[in-house]
């Protein structure tokens, strides 16, 4: 009996919250103090770049969020990297190489950016992102490069992968 009746004023006791509580939440008034605006954001695809030869490919995303009521940005370059050079390394085969870079709002220079190495044609692809604030533009380039390393060669030419809108 005492069970019964605590189950049943526990069930009372919570619809009366759900009764009062939710048209007050549903309110337009009510949601329009709760939530906040968000900066608004943009996501555009970029690529495929090749490597002059083919062998190397480097296509992706970017997000630009602008913030401070529109004065400064933040931008993520995000991407995959593939190696399609099958031979092996004593054959001659290379590594697919990605660098870049990114030139800073009220800024004309080009500032080297982050790159990226990926050996192995037999596997997937290497995934990579990086973030800059501040940024006019962003440009990359797809070459191949040695295993140890060295310089690139047959790289494609720069490729504008964001411009910023604003």
């Amino acid at each position: 009996m005492r069970r019964s009746i605590s189950t049943l004023l526990g069930v009372t006791a919570a619809a009366g919250i759900v009764a009062l509580g939710v048209p007050a939440l549903a309110s337009p008034a009510a949601a329009s103090t709760t939530t906040k605006p968000k900066a608004s954001a943009h996501v555009d695809d970029w690529g495929p770049i090749y490597a002059r030869n083919g062998l190397a490919s480097a296509k992706g995303f970017v997000r630009d969020e602008w913030i401070r009521r529109g004065r400064t940005n933040l931008v993520t370059v995000s991407g995959r990297l593939t190696d399609r050079d099958f031979r092996t390394f004593r054959r001659g085969g290379k590594c697919a190489y990605v660098s870049f870079q990114v030139r800073r709002l009220g800024s004309w220079r080009w500032q080297s950016g982050p790159s990226y190495t990926w050996c192995g044609a037999d596997k997937p692809p290497r995934y990579f992102s990086f973030t800059r604030n501040h940024v006019r533009a962003v440009k990359a380039r797809v070459c191949q490069v040695d295993r140890r390393g060295g310089s690139p060669f047959a790289c494609s030419g720069y490729r504008t992968v964001y411009w910023a809108r604003r």
